[in-house]
C-alpha cells in the first residue's frame, strides 16, 4: 500500500531527472534520535522498501533509479533546516518528512519547488506559509 503512494511521486520526478542514467535522490529527514526515534525508524523501513520495489519496475523512471539518503533531524526545526539545505546542495530533489513540525523546512523546499511529504506532522497549517 504505502508503495503506491510512492509512484505518483516517482511519476513526477520524471521532470526533475538528472543526466540520463544518474539516480534521482530523494531525502529522509527524520529524528533517528530525540523523542520520535521509533516512529523515524518504523517509517524507514516502509520508505526503504517502497523505494527498492519502485527501482525494480523498468516502466516508471526510464532508466533512472530512485536514490534514498538519510538526514537525522535530532528533533529540531534548527537541526532539520540545515539538513534539509545540505541534501538540497546535494542535488536531492524531493523529501520526505520531519516529524513534528515541518513548517520551516516545508517554507524551505518550496523555495525551491520541491515536494515535501510529511508523514507526521505537528503544524497548524500545511500550506506552506509561516504562522
Amino acid at each position: 500500500m504505502r508503495c503506491a503512494l510512492l509512484v505518483p511521486l516517482a511519476a513526477a520526478l520524471c521532470a526533475l531527472r538528472p543526466a540520463a542514467g544518474e539516480p534521482i535522490k530523494i531525502g529522509y529527514l527524520t529524528a533517528f534520535k530525540g523523542t520520535r526515534e521509533k516512529l523515524g525508524l518504523t517509517i524507514s523501513g516502509a520508505i526503504s522498501l517502497a523505494i527498492e520495489r519502485i527501482n525494480n519496475r523498468t516502466d516508471l523512471l526510464a532508466g533512472h533509479t530512485l536514490e534514498l539518503g538519510y538526514a537525522d533531524t535530532e528533533g529540531t526545526a534548527k537541526v532539520g533546516t540545515r539538513r534539509l539545505v545540505e541534501m538540497i546542495c546535494n542535488d536531492t530533489v524531493a523529501f520526505f518528512g520531519p516529524e513534528d513540525s515541518c513548517l520551516i523546512e516545508a517554507n524551505v523546499a518550496a523555495a525551491f519547488n520541491l515536494p515535501m511529504i510529511s508523514y507526521v506532522s505537528t503544524a497548524q497549517r500545511a500550506d506552506g506559509e509561516l504562522l
